[in-house]
């Protein structure tokens, strides 16, 4: 949890929610307050603004989903990218110059074909 890619990723995680909220905030509010209008000068039905707003909650709540979707799909992006970058470290040779064999005379292994 505290790896700072996952703390980054998160940072960015609730800002694209806090404004996609605002956003969808915006939009229906907006919806509502013309629908309501739009009944105060007589162009529109209470069957039509049960019909505008239900669609209208359908094509947010489906475009809330989608970009959550999306969301996730980059954070795999993400991780598989950051999986790749680990492969692509250079392996460097631990040994010690002057190091001896170990030999046990004990031990004897046995390999099985």
């Amino acid at each position: 949890m505290h790896n700072p890619l996952t703390i980054r990723y998160y940072k960015y995680d609730l800002i694209i929610c806090i404004i996609l909220s605002l956003v969808y905030w915006v939009y229906l509010t907006g919806v509502f307050v013309y629908v309501i209008h739009l009944r105060n000068l007589g162009e529109v039905r209470i069957g039509d603004i049960a019909f505008i707003m239900s669609l209208t909650f359908l094509v947010t709540e489906n475009s809330w989903h989608s970009t959550m979707e999306l969301k996730d799909f980059l954070e795999d992006v993400a991780a598989f990218r950051s999986s790749f970058k680990i492969m692509q470290t250079p392996q460097d040779i631990i040994d010690k110059e002057n190091a001896r064999s170990f030999h046990n005379p004990l031990v004897r292994i046995a390999y099985f074909y």
